[in-house]
């Protein structure tokens, strides 16, 4: 007997997977905004005072230091993670949250 497919329900199940997609990354994104605030270097609390995170609730998402943007130069957002990583190990344990997520 061959299998008939009644019902085309592909474009509800990608969108039901794609909504998931962008919960998970928030909340990654969550995880990395948090633990990089919590471990970033101070000395004048310019760098931490520079975190911008965009992108909330889309499949993009950035968690970034140093935008001279916000009124101040910090450029040394990139030597300061070389020295004294804070970026990274949050981006680790963001990636972990998100593989772990139910």
């Amino acid at each position: 007997m061959a299998a008939r497919i009644v019902r085309n329900n592909t474009s509800q199940v990608i969108a039901a997977l794609r909504q998931l997609a962008i919960a998970r990354i928030d909340s990654g994104a969550e995880v990395i905004e948090a633990v990089s605030r919590q471990i970033v270097p101070v000395d004048t609390g310019a760098l931490k005072g520079s975190m911008e995170r965009t992108g909330e609730g889309t499949a993009t998402q950035t968690v970034r230091y140093g935008d001279s943007h916000k009124g101040g130069e910090v450029d040394y957002a990139l030597l300061v993670e070389a020295d004294q990583p804070f970026l990274r190990p949050a981006a680790e344990q963001g990636a972990e949250a998100i593989r772990r997520r139910d």
